[in-house]
């Protein structure tokens, strides 16, 4: 957790040994740098999911044309029953 780091950090800033401010500070900043790096690897899997979902998706409607609706592309001819 950081917030205990945070909290030793506050107390060496109390003192005067500088030497333990810059050990308690390194610390902290570690501690923040592990929360990043995992906040980063959670975006960058979501999204890769979210890109997945997509590319399944479209390959999905590429197999079923117009969203898989039934129909039917045909010629005709129109006749015209009073000239015959």
């Amino acid at each position: 957790s950081v917030q205990p780091k945070i909290d030793a950090l506050r107390e060496a800033l109390k003192g005067t040994d500088t030497a333990a401010i810059k050990a308690k500070q390194e610390e902290l900043q570690q501690a923040f740098y592990a929360i990043s790096e995992k906040l980063y690897q959670q975006a960058a899997a979501q999204q890769q999911s979210q890109a997945n979902a997509a590319g399944q998706q479209n390959t999905q409607q590429g197999a079923q044309p117009n969203g898989g609706a039934d129909f039917v592309d045909a010629d005709f001819t129109e006749v015209d029953d009073q000239n015959q």
